[in-house]
């Protein structure tokens, strides 16, 4: 098991003030970048982001990767379809420092992206509208936009543990189906909705759900992910390449300085947040989690309980 989402210092010297892709944070703090609902995310893998990547997101769809290769080369990434609104664009890797000459082009393309996704279907326009907006919303407002008094600072979003092959990752799957207590045709989540880091230092693995989402469903989620990260966090490999990441981050300026850092011996605490109604809401969750199995109520014992608005501001967290 793994987590290291930091990335080569070259490609996040790039993005931080003067460098090759600063203007994608400007990008991001702009007007448009606002009503894109824009967030910029580390990658990282040991596929083909092994040398990192930083990926621009609008809602929860991304018109433009940038992979880092050998030799200081960027090879541009993005959905086939955006890819074909810039073919020439993406043909072939460039030089780190040939970036900054292709600013106009690749704003272009975020342009002909924008013009793509406003005369697209439906099922397209779901990807920067309506339940999109609530966690890209939440990931900027307490990501680029965190503020001193926040709740908590969102350092990394669809998070995802790696292992060494799909057998290991298999067999992990099945203890924690064993663990919960869970069918062998239950989904195990393999990509957690948010990370965090609490003022009191400690970890927070938060689950989004829209306003129609299953409670049921995301306390197993928020559990499964709980036993994964928690693995991780005991092994002593969690915290350091968290930390490694949010330094790379603050220091670029993707996320504010004087954010929460995590302590020394940081908690690990699950969240499940959504746009719910103010009535009843914690009263009938907690009836949701006390119906669960006693393993998934004994992991959730220090769950927190989030109200968003529909654009993913935090308007309530509660303790069970």
């Amino acid at each position: 098991m793994y987590f290291d989402r930091s990335i080569d210092d070259a490609l996040a010297r790039a993005i931080g003030a003067g460098g090759s892709l600063s203007w994608l944070m400007d990008h991001v703090r702009s007007d448009e970048g606002r009503k894109r609902h824009a967030h910029v995310q580390f990658r990282r893998d040991r596929g083909a982001r092994r040398y990192g990547s930083i990926q621009l997101y609008w809602g929860r769809t991304s018109p433009l990767e940038f992979r880092l290769r050998r030799g200081r080369q960027v090879l541009l990434s993005a959905d086939r379809s955006y890819k074909a609104a810039s073919a020439q664009l993406f043909a072939e890797p460039l030089g780190i420092d040939q970036l900054a000459a292709r600013e106009e082009e690749l704003r272009a393309h975020l342009e002909r992206v924008r013009k793509l996704l406003a005369e697209s279907p439906q099922r397209r326009q779901a990807f920067v509208k309506h339940e999109a907006v609530c966690h890209a919303g939440l990931m900027r407002r307490y990501g680029h936009c965190w503020r001193l008094g926040d709740p908590l600072v969102l350092i990394d979003s669809e998070a995802q543990i790696g292992y060494d092959g799909r057998g290991r990752r298999a067999a992990a799957d099945a203890e924690i189906r064993q663990q919960l207590r869970l069918g062998d045709l239950a989904t195990i989540p393999r990509k957690l909705d948010a990370l965090g880091v609490l003022p009191t230092g400690d970890l927070a693995l938060m689950e989004v759900k829209d306003a129609k989402g299953s409670i049921e469903r995301a306390i197993v989620q928020a559990a499964a992910h709980l036993v994964r990260f928690s693995h991780l966090m005991a092994r002593g490999i969690l915290r350091d390449s968290i930390q490694t990441m949010t330094d790379q981050k603050i220091t670029a300026g993707v996320v504010p300085r004087g954010c929460p850092r995590l302590g020394a011996a940081p908690r690990v605490v699950p969240c499940i947040a959504a746009p719910v109604a103010p009535a009843g809401w914690p009263e009938s969750w907690n009836q949701a989690i006390g119906k669960c199995d006693l393993e998934p109520r004994r992991l959730l014992s220090r769950l927190r309980l989030i109200r968003l608005d529909s654009g993913g501001r935090i308007l309530d967290v509660r303790s069970r």
